[in-house]
C-alpha cells in the first residue's frame, strides 16, 4: 500500500503573485465531518486551509443545517485550533512565525443537535479562493464545503480523511496520492472527481481543456480508483491545480451520506520526491480501509516500512499515537521501519497521525502525512482458551459483523501444534484445531493466518486441554450406567475438583479436567464420579444414575 501526500512550500510561489492582495484571507480548502455522540447529537467539525500571511484565522466559522423537516438552521463553530504545517528544512523556522507566507490548517467545532430527519444537508461558504488557479476558467469568492446526513433511522458518522487537501507534485513524473479515508460505521466508500465547488454549492467551471476527467489538462495524465480514492497523476504543467473530491457512503447498498471536499495540486520541477511506505506483520487486529480493529483485551502491533527513490536521503518518523497510550521505534534509515504498538485501554475511537519525511530539501523536505483510526471490535479473539475430548475438533471462529467480507485464506504459522492439526473450515470461516488421542495434553501455540488471500493478517493464541469425557452417570467408564456406578460415588465421596464447563446430567460427551484422586484398584479418575459437574463427589452424583440408567 502506497500514500502520497502534501508538501505545501509551493504555496509560497503562489502567493508571490499575488502581493496585491497580501492582507486578504486565501482559503485552499474546506471540509466538513461528523461523529454522532447519541440522542441526535453530532460532533460538527470544519478544517480549513489557509495562507498564514494575510488576515489571521477567523475565531469563528458559520454553517447552515437544512432539511425538509425543520428548514434551514445557522449555528456557528468556534476555533479549537490552529496548526502551522508549513514545511521547512532542519534548523529552519516557518515563515509564519516572521509574518511570511505559509500555511494554517484550522479546526472550528461544536455540539449540536439535530432532529432526526432524512436529508440534511450540513454545509459552509467562505472567503477567498486564490485567483491563480491554472485549472478554472475564473474563481469565485467562496469556497464551499457540504456533507449530508440521514439520522432518521440512528445514528451515523461522515467519512473520515486524514490526507491533507494539498498535494505536491512535480512536474513530468507519474505520482500518486491517498486520502486515507475511512468509516467507523464500516460504511463502503466510493470515490470521485467533481468540479471545485463556488458560492451556495454551484460548481465552478474548468477552463478550456480542463475536465474532472482530467483536470491537469492536455498531454497530462489522470486517474483515480473509485474503491479508495488513490489518484494517479502526471501533469505536465506548472502552477496550482483545484478540484472537488466528493464521498459516498454506501450502507448495504443504500447511499447514507455524501461529503465534498476540495483538493488543491501544487505542481512544480522540485525533483524531492516523497518517500513511499508500506504497512506489514500487523498482529492483534485486522486492517481495513484505515482502521485497525481490535478486540479486548489487545496488543495491537504493526510495522510501517518506508523508502525514498533518493538512495542518499535519510528518512524520519514521527506520530502522534504516543497521546492515546502507544509507542514507536526506528530501525534503518532508507529503508526505514518504524515498529508501531498499543496497548488496549480505551473502548472508545482512537485516532493518531503518521509523518514520514526526509533530509533532502531541494527547497523542502519531501514528507508523507497520513492517519489511522483504532476500534474495538468482537472479531477474531486474541486469547482462546478450550477445553476439548481428545480426538475431537475445536473451532476458532471470528464474530465481526460483516465477516463474509473477512475470509480466512491461509495458516502461515511456522510452528506447528505439538498434539494436534489446524485446518481452515471455509463453511464457518474458521480454523479446525484436531485434538490428538492422548488425555489431559495442554496444547499451548500461535495461530498467524491470512485474511482474503494476504490483503491483511492475524494472529491469536490458543491454549488447549485435551481431555477425556464424562458421560454422567457412567462412573466407571465402562460405557454402562447401572448399579456398578454406585461404588465410584462412594469411593471418592468427598473428592473435590475443577468444574465442568457447561456441566448438566444429560448424557453426552462433557470434555473435563482430572481430579487429582482416582478409585484404589481401577484407577478411574474420580470426575467421572462428579456427574453434575459442579467440582464435588457427593449424594448428588446419583440422580445422573437414575436418569441415564441403562445408557
Amino acid at each position: 500500500m502506497k500514500f502520497y501526500t502534501l508538501n505545501y512550500f509551493l504555496v509560497v510561489a503562489i502567493l508571490l503573485f499575488t502581493t496585491k492582495e497580501s492582507e486578504a484571507t486565501h482559503l485552499y480548502s474546506m471540509e466538513i465531518s461528523y461523529k454522532c455522540i447519541g440522542n441526535n447529537q453530532f460532533v460538527v467539525q470544519l478544517e480549513t486551509y489557509q495562507d498564514c500571511g494575510g488576515l489571521p484565522p477567523s475565531p469563528q466559522q458559520s454553517i447552515t443545517c437544512s432539511s425538509s423537516c425543520t428548514g434551514s438552521l445557522f449555528k456557528t463553530l468556534l476555533l479549537t485550533s490552529t496548526t502551522d504545517i508549513t514545511p521547512v528544512c532542519p534548523n529552519n523556522s516557518s515563515p509564519c512565525a516572521s509574518g511570511g507566507y505559509g500555511l494554517y490548517h484550522c479546526i472550528y467545532k461544536d455540539t449540536i443537535t439535530l432532529s432526526a430527519c432524512s436529508d440534511w444537508v450540513i454545509s459552509s461558504s467562505s472567503c477567498c479562493r486564490n485567483p491563480s488557479i491554472v485549472n478554472l476558467s475564473s474563481s469565485s469568492t467562496s469556497l464551499y464545503a457540504s456533507a449530508t446526513l440521514n439520522n432518521h433511522p440512528g445514528c451515523n458518522n461522515s467519512a473520515g480523511i486524514t490526507g491533507d487537501a494539498y498535494i505536491y507534485g512535480n512536474r513530468g513524473y507519474t505520482q500518486k496520492y491517498y486520502p486515507t479515508a475511512y468509516d467507523i460505521d464500516a460504511d463502503s466508500l466510493s470515490f470521485s472527481i467533481t468540479a471545485a465547488l463556488g458560492s451556495n454549492g454551484v460548481p465552478e467551471a474548468f477552463a478550456a481543456g480542463y475536465s474532472s476527467n482530467n483536470p491537469f489538462g492536455p498531454g497530462s495524465t489522470f486517474s483515480i480508483d473509485p474503491d479508495n480514492g488513490e489518484i494517479t497523476f502526471n501533469c505536465i504543467t506548472i502552477g496550482s491545480f483545484s478540484m472537488g473530491l466528493q464521498i459516498q457512503e454506501y450502507r448495504n447498498g443504500v447511499l447514507v451520506s455524501t461529503s465534498n471536499r476540495e483538493l488543491n495540486f501544487l505542481i512544480n520541477n522540485y525533483l524531492n520526491f516523497n518517500p513511499e511506505f508500506s504497512i506489514s506483520n500487523v498482529q492483534g487486529a485486522i486492517l481495513m480501509d484505515n482502521i485497525f480493529y481490535v478486540d479486548d483485551p489487545s496488543l495491537l502491533t504493526f510495522d510501517i516500512t518506508a523508502t525514498d527513490s533518493n538512495a542518499t536521503d535519510t528518512l524520519f518518523f514521527n506520530s502522534d499515537i504516543t497521546n492515546i497510550g502507544g509507542y514507536f521505534n526506528t530501525t534503518g534509515v532508507n529503508p526505514s521501519t518504524a515498529s508501531f504498538g498499543w496497548v488496549k485501554s480505551n473502548p472508545q475511537l482512537q485516532e493518531f497521525m503518521v509523518t514520514v519525511t526526509d533530509n533532502f530539501c531541494s527547497p523542502v523536505p519531501g514528507a508523507q502525512h497520513f492517519g489511522f483510526a483504532i476500534m474495538h471490535t468482537d472479531c477474531m479473539p486474541d486469547t482462546v482458551r478450550g477445553i476439548v475430548a481428545a480426538d475431537s475438533v475445536f473451532s476458532i471462529c471470528s464474530d465481526c459483523p460483516w465477516s463474509s467480507m473477512l475470509n480466512i485464506s491461509a495458516i502461515t504459522s511456522s510452528i506447528s501444534t505439538s498434539n494436534g492439526t489446524l485446518s481452515i473450515d471455509p463453511i464457518k470461516n474458521a480454523i479446525n484445531y484436531q485434538a490428538g488421542s492422548n488425555y489431559q495434553i495442554q496444547d499451548d501455540f500461535w495461530v498467524h493466518f491470512d485474511v482474503n488471500n494476504g490483503q491483511w493478517q492475524d494472529s491469536v493464541w490458543v491454549e488447549i486441554t485435551t481431555v477425556s469425557c464424562v458421560w454422567a452417570g457412567d462412573t466407571d467408564t465402562n460405557k454402562l450406567v447401572n448399579h456398578f456406578d454406585l461404588l465410584p460415588i462412594g469411593l471418592g465421596f468427598g473428592e473435590t475438583g475443577p468444574l465442568r464447563d457447561n456441566a448438566d446430567n444429560n448424557y453426552d460427551c462433557e470434555p473435563a479436567l482430572n481430579f487429582v484422586n482416582s478409585t484404589p484398584l481401577t484407577g478411574t479418575n474420580y470426575k467421572h464420579a462428579d456427574t453434575d459437574g459442579n467440582g464435588l463427589v457427593d449424594i448428588n452424583d446419583t440422580t445422573a444414575l437414575l436418569q441415564n440408567w441403562g445408557m
